[in-house]
């Protein structure tokens, strides 16, 4: 997929996406408030999903006459945890980097799109077909699927026109293989950036291969072709990553390797929530243009932004998007709180980001271990019973992780 991406910056209202691209590329001129928009989001993952309600939760009588269209490529929606339809071993590229094992690190109440829990019985931390079902139960609660077109793939898009007026051209194949060009006003792409995978070559890596002991075969491999740890048995393993799938593969790879240890840094973002704050924020600035600041204020605050990761001792050009210092629920409180002193959102006296989600960071490690000493006394779904609502969800987290403290305290 070919993208312009400084164009792209211009037409999306994501401070995140300013911090990415040139500047030169912002604004300077007055966005208008056009009746009728044409709007294309490109990825049926959790991102174009929460853009796709955020557009639709706008009042009805600003986006009634709106052309709105999500393209997705691949056979459903979900994104990367919607499973590869290839067997093992994986192809060249995958569709994505899910193996069959994955569960996730993370308890499903974190991972939640606000006020949509998991449905009673999923485990805290389920394999990876909860999450695909989820994300359909999602499509389906909030009536997403007419304005999705599956096995549609996005080919190019340019900008025609200029820095003042102009629109997205974009060509799409569909499940025939017939090429549609269409025109829209807005381009939405959240089509993730878990497809390719960047590899890194280290000094005398080639020696190293070759050095083998024991008749071993040394190897290098990416996590998104990783399916099955027992073919690491009696093996050394080092993972090195700063992802939720780097803990993952080293806890699956300890299980039959000699020894297995990670080298990791982990960054703690959950998507969905995340993912939410953002597609408020741009669904509100494509309605209404004004509430965006001026080229000139949004330079400042870049600025100002980039000099706060500099005295933090990151250089933020190397840093590019990556959250630090836990700012991630900062940073979605901060949007929705721009949004609200402009009058783009009612008022109201609460954070976006629950109280909850930040707490939970606290405890994890206990949730994680009493989880899963629960699993292994055959417990779990006991605790399970009558958990329903968010606020259900909650509690249970807390009960289990001081379950765990208090036993781990008495031993």
């Amino acid at each position: 997929m070919k993208f312009d991406f400084e164009w792209l910056a211009c037409t999306l209202s994501s401070s995140l996406l300013f911090r990415l691209l040139p500047l030169e590329c912002l604004p300077s001129h007055d966005f208008g408030q056009d009746t009728v928009k044409s709007i294309a989001i490109v990825g049926a993952g959790s991102a174009g999903l929460a853009m796709l309600k955020g557009l639709l939760d706008l009042p009805p009588e600003i986006r009634a006459d709106w052309d709105i269209v999500l393209y997705e490529q691949r056979r459903d929606v979900g994104g990367i945890w919607l499973p590869d339809p290839s067997p093992a071993p994986p192809p060249e590229l995958p569709e994505t980097p899910l193996y069959p094992l994955l569960h996730t690190t993370t308890p499903v109440p974190v991972m939640t799109y606000p006020g949509f829990p998991f449905p009673p019985g999923t485990p805290l931390f389920p394999l990876h077909e909860y999450i695909e079902q989820y994300h359909r139960d999602y499509a389906t609660r909030h009536d997403l699927w007419p304005y999705i077109r599956l096995n549609h793939t996005v080919l190019s898009s340019s900008w025609a026109g200029t820095s003042e007026a102009g629109h997205w051209e974009i060509v799409v194949e569909d499940h025939n293989r017939v090429r549609i060009q269409k025109s829209f006003d807005h381009l939405v792409v959240a089509n993730g950036h878990n497809h390719e995978p960047h590899i890194v070559s280290f000094a005398r890596q080639e020696t190293w291969l070759e050095k083998a002991k024991c008749g071993l075969q040394r190897e290098i491999l990416h996590s998104i072709w990783y399916r099955d740890p027992s073919r690491y048995v009696n093996q050394t393993v080092i993972v090195v990553g700063s992802g939720a799938s780097g803990v993952d593969i080293a806890s699956q790879a300890s299980q039959y390797a000699r020894k297995a240890s990670l080298v990791s840094v982990m960054v703690m973002v959950y998507n969905c929530p995340s993912d939410t704050a953002q597609s408020i924020y741009t669904a509100s600035i494509i309605a209404n243009g004004s509430l965006l600041e001026p080229r000139a204020e949004l330079l400042r605050e870049l600025a100002d932004d980039e000099e706060g990761l500099r005295k933090r001792g990151y250089d933020p050009y190397y840093i590019g998007h990556r959250m630090v210092d836990d700012s991630a629920f900062d940073y979605q409180d901060d949007l929705i709180d721009t949004l609200r002193s402009k009058g783009g959102l009612p008022e109201r006296n609460t954070s976006f980001v629950e109280a909850w989600r930040r707490d939970c960071v606290e405890y994890l490690g206990d949730l994680k271990r009493g989880w899963k000493r629960l699993e292994a006394l055959g417990q779990a779904q006991e605790w399970l019973e009558g958990v329903e609502s968010e606020e259900d969800w909650v509690d249970l987290m807390k009960r289990v992780s001081a379950w765990q403290r208090d036993w781990e305290t008495s031993e």
